[in-house]
């Protein structure tokens, strides 16, 4: 039960990943990304190809073990090493911090000026 929980099945959503829909959404200005998408070995939580801007929405319960925070540092640099722009948002930075995610997608997405 425990793995099946852990496990993301077709179509679930995390309630981060709902929170995340719900800001992007709230803002027309930010398109709307590819989600869940594999490129190469990697599952993506939200991309821009148009961009190379690709989204990681750190869950709590899925980023505290040691093994799962070295396996995302090998997955930005690989991101990275292919031209792609990786950002990490965490549960906490959805709740409190929705204007700074705001203005690091309008940056990297080149959507208007920059906000603080």
């Amino acid at each position: 039960a425990v793995l099946a929980a852990y496990r993301r099945t077709d179509g679930s959503k995390s309630g981060l990943e709902r929170a995340f829909d719900r800001l992007i959404a709230a803002h027309p200005e930010i398109p709307e990304p590819q989600r869940n998408i594999g490129i190469d070995r990697w599952e993506i939580d939200c991309f821009w190809p148009a961009h190379n801007v690709a989204v990681e929405l750190d869950g709590r319960p899925y980023h505290v073990a040691a093994a799962a925070m070295e396996k995302d540092r090998i997955k930005d640099a690989w991101l990275l090493r292919h031209g792609i722009t990786p950002l990490r948002f965490t549960d906490f930075r959805v709740e409190h911090d929705s204007r700074g995610i705001l203005g690091d997608l309008r940056h990297f997405l080149k959507i208007g000026a920059d906000e603080p």
